[in-house]
């Protein structure tokens, strides 16, 4: 998905939460700056959420520990990459295959 109207991708990823057909995978793309960051992150949090509404409620357990801090999340089934420089390195990916198993 381009992300150029953020409002719109949201109410696609919103869609496939209330139907329970939420993919496999995602891919957010765009010039920097235009918020793919922070869809992804929101993204993520709402499927975390337990509450039913279209955004995530901010009060449950999961939504308080998913929050980002430093963007680093609490949340045990969270785990945020950032690239290091302008790729995801392959270390980056090995930390994480380790962390998940």
């Amino acid at each position: 998905m381009h992300i150029v109207d953020s409002e719109r991708v949201k109410e696609e990823l919103r869609h496939g939460r209330r139907t329970g057909r939420v993919h496999g995978a995602y891919l957010l793309e765009g010039p920097q700056g235009t918020g793919k960051r922070a869809t992804a992150l929101w993204f993520a949090r709402l499927l975390l959420c337990r509450g039913d509404a279209d955004d995530p409620c901010e009060a449950c357990p999961d939504c308080t520990r998913s929050q980002s801090r430093d963007g680093v999340s609490q949340h045990a089934d969270l785990m945020i990459i950032e690239p290091d420089g302008a790729e995801i390195l392959v270390g980056q990916i090995r930390e994480m295959q380790s962390r998940l198993g």
